[in-house]
């Protein structure tokens, strides 16, 4: 199959299934492109949904392209690796977000910015989100439709829908803020009458059931031959047969749950009926003039949903826009807007498109389940040409950003409309045959048609299944321990403080920790060194500044020293730095800076000397391929030191990164602090 696959042209659909070398064919597809299509790295666009998944990819090219260069003997196709292999920096392997960052920032004028932009974290677009929207409330005192909100819903619950809505899209909101009367009116008439089919629809399919079924009712509880209103009173709470009210106790148990849920589907649209029904049983001219009035006193809820979306959607566009538009005037951005500019760069401007699309003779999308409307219409206006290569692997078992704009439909609706040719990875080389067995199980029933049981994977006998763990999901990688028992120097139990939560946490958290150095709490021996050594050894972090006095104070009551930061001064520390630095390292070898910072930091301690002839002599703007040639490669004009550095430093950094899949992080840091003497150092 896969022979197969390298040799296919044009679109390629891979339905993939979790551990059955999905990353593996991908990548096998690139170097193919790249050996034997003669492609070149920077002709390739290959977008993931992980900055991860975009390091491992790039690594192993490099490392298919490196290998090939010894074993290949002729002189053109030589030549052409060592190209790619120089040029390797000019790879377009990036997250979907990678991507349209490098786009927005290489064509400014065309993104319509005139400022440096960069994408706010978490923290800073809280911050960011505060000031915007106090400006927003400012300029908005006197907008009619937001005071009636605030009055009625209160602040809390107006942002909180305002946000939960702003991926609705603009023409939706335009749509229900101008809705007149007269068309509200029309669907809930259309609502009503949908709903009434869907009742009676309902009501013939329990009639069915309990016709071909007599014996799941009591003896003498018979249905009503149709179902007017004096009937209703039988599928009410109380008399419903899902309240088992008229379900025999011999029957059959699932013939009995059967009755139960199709009564209970009938009920439901009883009950929206009966609230609506009611509602439009008055005149019309009287409906219209409540609808007509945004003032109206009324309290029925279908004149106040009517009031309440109007209101709603105009105030969340006026939201959404102003947000917008001051993101981009300031140039302080969030992942959203990436792929908003970039979709209104391609779509508004064909000439652009056709000019970005030109550069790439073949398209590789990872994790394409994920893969949402938008982002489908940015790789599609790209493709100019239907016949380039172009592959595509998913599996809707593993659909996970739904809450983000990703939808399996479009999965689906590509596998259907797209000419392509298609594959399946069926083999798990992951899991054991009992795991996979009831997993397959459960999809079953998840999946029921014939066509998405292809998805299923068929498990190999693993030799050793239980000893090839990813570790950074086992139990354990976190220890919770915020309010545990804790007990004095004679072992007798404490009694915890009373008070608030943040209080109990802090007595409890400072006693937990003078246990451990008193040694009356066991199996934290290297912290108990650590803290009797006068070291720093624990780190608490808290979730706001209010709550960061209790627990100073309740350090200060059980005798144990300690140093604290405030807002983001923590993450400034140099220890914090070099780890931070070491993360993204491990998680993406070819980020230049990260790579620097941490043969810079007590981890290493390769001199800035070393690091600038490195620069200067360099085959490859990598700098993590400079310093593996350079480890491997004789350098008389290395100083002596920073050659012992090396030979030590590549080997063990190339073990951690070997780790990464397997091994907690927190295990690795642990390993790394220790191991490299980095806090003796510092």
């Amino acid at each position: 199959m896969l022979n197969e696959m390298l040799q296919t042209k044009g679109a390629i659909l891979i339905r993939a299934s979790a551990g059955t070398g999905k990353t593996y064919t991908l990548t096998k597809k690139v170097i193919h492109l790249i050996l034997e299509e003669q492609m070149n790295v920077d002709e390739i666009l290959a977008v993931t949904f992980t900055e991860f998944a975009s390091a491992e990819m790039r690594d192993r090219i490099y490392s298919a392209i490196t290998e090939a260069l010894t074993s290949e003997t002729d002189p053109q196709k030589k030549a052409h690796l060592e190209r790619q292999r120089v040029r390797f920096y000019r790879n377009q392997i990036s997250t979907f977000h990678g991507f349209c960052m490098r786009l927005i920032q290489g064509y400014p004028d065309v993104a319509g910015l005139d400022t440096e932009i960069r994408v706010m974290d978490a923290f800073q677009q809280a911050q960011f989100d505060q000031q915007v929207k106090t400006a927003f409330y400012k300029e908005h005192k006197n907008h009619a439709p937001l005071i009636r909100l605030l009055m009625r819903y209160g602040q809390r619950d107006v942002e909180k829908t305002l946000n939960s809505v702003r991926d609705v899209s603009e023409a939706r909101m335009e749509e229900l803020r101008t809705m007149t009367a007269d068309a509200w009116l029309e669907r809930l008439k259309a609502s009503h009458e949908r709903m009434v089919t869907h009742r009676d629809e309902g009501y013939a399919r329990l009639r069915s059931f309990v016709d071909a079924n007599p014996d799941v009712l009591k003896s003498g509880a018979v249905l009503p031959p149709t179902f007017p209103s004096e009937f209703e009173s039988y599928f009410t709470k109380e008399g419903a047969l899902h309240g088992n009210k008229m379900l025999s106790r011999a029957a059959d148990p699932d013939l009995k749950a059967e009755a139960v849920r199709l009564s209970i589907e009938m009920n439901e649209w009883r009950a929206e009926i009966t609230g609506l029904g009611e509602w439009m049983m008055r005149d019309d001219a009287e409906i219209l003039a409540e609808l007509n009035d945004p003032d109206s006193s009324s309290i029925l809820p279908d004149t106040l949903s009517f009031h309440a979306m109007r209101d709603l959607a105009d105030v969340a566009l006026r939201w959404k826009r102003y947000f917008q538009a001051e993101r981009l005037r300031t140039g302080k951005l969030i992942f959203d807007d990436l792929i908003r500019i970039t979709h209104r760069m391609l779509v508004d401007d064909p000439e652009f498109a056709r000019a970005i699309g030109a550069k790439y003779r073949a398209m590789v999308v990872d994790e394409f389940q994920d893969t949402d409307a938008i982002q489908w219409e940015i790789l599609s206006t790209l493709r100019q040409d239907p016949s380039a290569d172009l592959l595509l692997v998913g599996d809707v078992k593993q659909s996970i950003y739904e809450f983000r704009g990703g939808n399996v439909s479009v999965m689906q609706r590509v596998a259907k409309t797209l000419p392509h040719t298609e594959f399946n990875l069926g083999q798990s080389w992951r899991s054991s045959k009992k795991l996979v067995s009831e997993i397959n199980l459960i999809f079953r029933h998840v999946f029921p048609s014939a066509t998405e049981r292809l998805y299923e994977a068929i498990a190999q006998d693993l030799e050793h299944p239980g000893e090839v763990k990813n570790a950074n999901t086992m139990e354990g990688s976190v220890r919770s321990f915020w309010l545990p028992d804790v007990f004095n120097a004679k072992g007798e139990p404490i009694q915890r403080k009373a008070g608030p939560r943040s209080d109990a946490e802090a007595w409890s958290l400072a006693h937990f920790l003078r246990g451990i150095a008193d040694g009356t709490v066991p199996g934290y021996d290297d912290i108990r060194t650590l803290i009797q050594s006068g070291e720093k050894a624990v780190g608490i972090l808290l979730p706001s500044r209010k709550t960061q006095w209790k627990f100073e104070q309740a350090l200060r009551d059980v005798g144990l020293p300690f140093a604290s930061f405030s807002g983001n001064e923590f993450y400034k520390t140099q220890v914090v730095s070099d780890a931070l630095a070491l993360i993204r390292f491990l998680s993406d070898a070819y980020q230049n800076l990260a790579t620097a910072a941490v043969f810079r930091s007590p981890f290493v301690g390769f001199s800035d000397v070393a690091l600038v002839l490195m620069r200067d002599n360099a085959s490859s703007h990598v700098l993590y391929n400079v310093v593996r040639d350079w480890g491997t490669e004789p350098h008389p004009e290395l100083p002596a030191e920073d050659r012992l550095v090396l030979d030590s430093a590549i080997p063990w950094l190339f073990e951690l990164r070997k780790q990464v899949k397997t091994v907690r992080l927190s295990d690795i840091l642990t390993e790394a602090f220790f191991s490299r003497a980095y806090l003796v150092s510092e």
